[in-house]
């Protein structure tokens, strides 16, 4: 792959840096109206705890959407990732500092998220009102990943998409913990589609050799 494949440090650098810029350093006071305000915070939370899923666990953005509440299981420390017609259902380890952001999001940004909402739904990630936008698709429909993408490639001008956030889990899997449980956690059915991250670990090492012994 001719993309960077970033390293587990090098991501949360990247989550610490986007939360500082976006959510917690971001200047509400922008916004006049005292609804809107509420309204970018509390989709800015949400935002953050979906892109710490998307790098700490791996997954697409596809499944992102159909996470629910009860799979989330925090006495755990864990979620249950439903699959679909490409990848397997698994459930992968929460990291620690992950514990605040599904803590904070559960007592305080879902309720008030839960009152805009038209009927009863489970969906972990609640989207905002349609009617603020005028449309008939809400904002996680809309194109929540193009807004990160966005935001992200600001911040890392190496960022493509969060393909290959996946790709760079996936890669740590294989070197961390081998081929087989990285195909479980990947949700992968065959392990050749895997097998496909090894060069990944070889373009490593060549960059590694070449850092310390350049020709």
């Amino acid at each position: 792959m001719l993309h960077r494949i970033y390293t587990p440090e090098e991501l949360d650098r990247l989550f610490d840096t986007y939360y500082q810029l976006f959510v917690r350093g971001y200047d509400y006071s922008c916004h006049l109206h005292e609804g809107i305000r509420q309204y970018v915070a509390l989709s800015r939370e949400r935002n953050a705890l979906i892109l710490s899923v998307l790098i700490n666990q791996g997954i697409t953005t596809r499944e992102v959407k159909n996470i629910e509440t009860g799979n989330l299981d925090l006495m755990k420390a864990t979620l249950k990732i439903q699959g679909g017609k490409r990848l397997n259902d698994r459930t992968l380890p929460l990291k620690a500092s992950q514990m605040g952001l599904f803590i904070n999001y559960l007592q305080n940004t879902r309720p008030q998220l839960f009152k805009y909402q038209e009927k009863e739904t489970d969906k972990l990630f609640l989207p905002l009102p349609a009617s603020i936008y005028d449309t008939a698709d809400d904002d996680i429909k809309r194109g929540v990943f193009a807004f990160f993408t966005t935001q992200i490639k600001s911040i890392d001008r190496q960022f493509i998409n969060f393909q290959q956030i996946r790709a760079s889990m996936i890669t740590f899997w294989i070197k961390t913990h081998g081929l087989r449980k990285a195909q479980y956690m990947a949700g992968h059915r065959a392990i050749h589609t895997t097998e496909r991250y090894v060069n990944n670990n070889l373009e490593d090492l060549t960059n590694d050799i070449n850092k310390l012994h350049p020709f």
